[in-house]
């Protein structure tokens, strides 16, 4: 395969492309994933791939894999890693025309040439995009992969979903589109796609680790956990990749006979993952729905009508959505008894509750408490009202509802 690898400059801004936003990264170490790695025969046969799952699930990994096996059965493989400059509609068009031409040199010259002279690309970028279409089409005879990894960092960009459209209407039929994202996709072609059958979706169900990946992972680092031990370090996990790593690098360090007390506290003991949270995820995250996860975690499901009675908010249930939308690991629990809830990864929740008693005050803390104990009262849920009520230190509301509640 040809490879174009000399750096450009890019005259519209001056600045240099960097050439390993257009490489795959290599990760000899990582776990292989056999079922994830079958995948890719469908892959081969399908106009677009969406990898959608949050941070730490290896998506990136997993790009990076299918990569390299695309590039040894000869395919052409065009990477893209993104971040968040990369929303502006010069750079974004410049990284995806060079992406074309370090594979595929006959490509592209005439939509650099438009990139670098247009008066206004956030209005023009369709002269651009149809000129390297035409050349797609035109020179695109066998199977050529187009990866994109983290698409959710330009997502809000202001040509970014109808560039990404366009490109998945138009691309040739030997052109295949993989795009990973912490956050699900909104563009036009995907729901037409997929009731065509051309399209992928790989999910955080499917990227969690299975009981055989976990256990290979903790043998590479010289851990052997019994039966009992692993079924409680993928109930803590929920199969979350990076939880699992951190915890084998911990263990490590475990006594076998201590092994069992470190994953029941697993939440506690991994600073590393909280820290990996709080940094390249929480901080990313919109003020209103951080703050409303925040005290909702105060109770044990996210139910959006007792949240907005709690907090006196109409809006939980948009803002709740809004951090599903977001890649957050909310799942959705449907109770026969009542309305649909929420609930989070249990990590999730823990590091919620840690920021919850650093920004919010131990008296506002404790209202919150009595004001979910008695919403969960006026909801028959007496079990989790005394919680609220214990974790509030209030014992005169503790009494008052066994007395009225409980005792006849």
């Amino acid at each position: 395969m040809t490879e174009v690898a000399e750096q450009h400059t890019f005259a519209r801004t001056g600045l240099a492309l960097l050439p390993l936003k257009l490489t795959p990264p290599v990760r000899k170490e990582a776990l292989l994933r056999p079922d994830l790695q079958a995948l890719l025969s469908e892959v081969r046969l399908r106009t677009a791939t969406l990898v959608t799952a949050p941070a730490g699930y290896g998506k990136t990994t997993l790009l990076a894999q299918w990569a390299a096996e695309l590039d040894r059965t000869g395919a052409d493989v065009c990477w893209l890693s993104l971040d968040a400059t990369d929303r502006t509609p010069a750079l974004l068009l410049a990284y995806l025309v060079r992406a074309f031409q370090r594979r595929l040199p006959n490509v592209g010259d005439q939509a650099w040439r438009m990139l670098n002279s247009a008066a206004d690309l956030e209005r023009d970028w369709p002269l651009v995009a149809g000129a390297l279409l035409s050349d797609l089409q035109s020179e695109i005879q066998s199977p050529t992969f187009l990866i994109v990894d983290d698409y959710q960092l330009i997502a809000d960009g202001p040509i970014t979903s109808a560039l990404f459209g366009y490109l998945l209407r138009t691309a040739p039929p030997t052109l295949h589109i993989i795009i990973s994202s912490r956050r699900p996709l909104q563009m036009a072609p995907l729901p037409r796609l997929h009731a065509e059958g051309e399209l992928v979706a790989i999910e955080r169900r499917d990227l969690s680790l299975t009981r055989e990946e976990a256990a290979e992972l903790l043998a590479r680092t010289g851990v052997q956990l019994d039966e009992d031990e692993l079924s409680l370090l993928l109930e803590r996990t929920e199969g979350w990749v990076l939880s699992v790593q951190l915890a084998a690098r911990a263990l490590v360090r475990v006594e076998a006979a201590r092994r069992h007390h470190y994953i029941q506290s697993l939440g506690e003991s991994q600073r590393g993952i909280f820290d990996y949270l709080a940094t390249e995820v929480m901080d990313d995250l919109p003020t209103e729905v951080v703050d409303l996860l925040t005290r909702a975690a105060l109770a044990d499901e996210l139910d959006p009508e007792l949240i907005s009675e709690v907090l006196g908010r109409r809006d939980s249930g948009e803002l709740l959505e809004r951090g599903i939308q977001l890649g957050l690991p909310i799942t959705s629990v449907d109770g026969e008894d009542r309305a649909r809830s929420y609930r989070l990864h249990p990590l999730w929740l823990r590091l919620l509750r840690e920021r919850g008693n650093r920004e919010i005050g131990h008296e506002e803390r404790k209202e919150l408490h009595r004001r979910f104990g008695r919403a969960l009262e006026k909801r028959g849920r007496l079990d989790q009202a005394l919680n609220q009520y214990v974790a509030a230190h209030d014992p005169d509301e503790l009494a008052r509802a066994l007395r009225e509640r409980a005792w006849p």
